[in-house]
Formats: structure tokens, C-alpha cells, sequence
């Protein structure tokens, strides 16, 4: 955590499933393990951590194991995000909008009569 120095929850995801691939040698996690990695890392676990994960997996920064159920996996996007610091504009690109009720929020709209 304190090489690549992540601030938000979705960065700390990459950051902790990027550090089970190089120090443990494992190119598969599950969302689980990540989870536990929260509290060895001495990090607070997100209070809404299946939705930051679901942002880390909609922003291509990890996905889905086709072949092993509940498996994930680190990808190339991931990593260059990770290795180039997480750089404003690759964050600006994984900004996710907000949701409510399933529909997008829309700010300052006036309905028309």
C-alpha cells in the first residue's frame, strides 16, 4: 500500500489484488481474500465494499475467471493504472456515476410542463 500509495477504496482493491499476484504468486483471487488483505494491511474495510469492487471490475481492472467460479483476476489495465500511480486521467475515466434506485442521478433538472 505504501509503494503505490492508493486513496481511494477501488485503488486499494488493485492495490491489494496486484500484491497477492507478485508476493504470494497467485494470478487468481476472490473477493474474500481481498477482503481479509484489508485487515492485514491495517486498511479499514469499505463499508460498501461489493459495490467498490463491482466499480474496480466495471473500470477493467480486474475480472472475471471464465473457467473457475468466484475467481478473479488482474488485468493489463489494471496494472498499468497501478504501475503509473493512478494518474488523473485514467481515474477520471473510471469515475463511476451515481445510481439510485438502478437509474442515474441527474443533478439540477427542471421538469418541463
Amino acid at each position: 500500500m505504501n509503494q503505490y500509495g492508493p486513496k481511494r477504496n477501488p485503488d486499494k482493491i488493485l492495490t491489494l489484488a496486484v500484491y497477492l499476484e507478485k508476493h504470494d504468486g497467485r494470478s487468481k483471487f476472490n473477493p474474500g481474500e481481498i477482503k481479509r488483505l484489508f485487515r492485514d494491511a491495517g486498511e479499514v474495510l469499505p463499508s460498501n465494499f461489493t459495490r467498490d469492487f463491482k466499480w474496480v471490475i466495471s473500470s477493467g481492472w480486474i475480472s472475471r475467471d471464465t473457467y473457475e467460479k468466484n475467481a478473479y483476476y488482474v488485468t493489463t489495465t489494471g496494472r498499468k493504472v497501478l504501475e503509473q500511480g493512478f494518474p488523473n486521467e485514467l481515474i477520471k475515466r473510471s469515475a463511476q456515476s451515481k445510481v439510485l434506485n438502478g437509474r442515474k442521478r441527474r443533478k439540477n433538472v427542471k421538469k418541463i410542463i
